[in-house]
């Protein structure tokens, strides 16, 4: 490559072995092709936030973020397709994408995670 790997962490600290991974992956590729140039990386750790309005008649949310955006969801963007069992105020982690859709921010990826209760019982022993 003519210009060295860059790395860029939002959300995220950086670390050895994520680094590590990226610059396998680099090296994966120049095996495709040799004229890549350079390489720019982003590693984005999910955001969390709160359904702030839902229309499962229409397939669509709203999202506040953490960072009190207003996020755009569809049913397509919902993890495993529990778009459905989605309510207000449910809290969820998201995925923004950099780049926004024409009609500001949209998830790609939503996972809720209100209903992920803490259960002594399954707790693993520690002997």
């Amino acid at each position: 490559m003519q210009t060295p790997l860059e790395i860029a962490f939002r959300h995220v600290a950086p670390t050895a072995e994520i680094n590590a991974v990226i610059g396998d992956k680099v090296r994966h590729m120049k095996t495709f092709h040799d004229g890549i140039t350079g390489f720019h990386a982003y590693v984005h750790a999910p955001q969390k936030g709160k359904v702030d309005e839902i229309h499962h008649d229409r397939d669509f949310g709203q999202i506040i973020a953490t960072d009190n955006r207003l996020i755009y969801v569809d049913c397509n963007s919902v993890v495993d397709g529990h778009f459905a069992q989605l309510q207000p105020r449910d809290t969820v982690e998201l995925v923004v994408p950099t780049r926004q859709s024409d009609i500001g921010p949209q998830a790609s990826t939503v996972r809720c995670i209100s209903n992920l209760a803490y259960d002594p019982a399954t707790k693993p022993s520690r002997r």
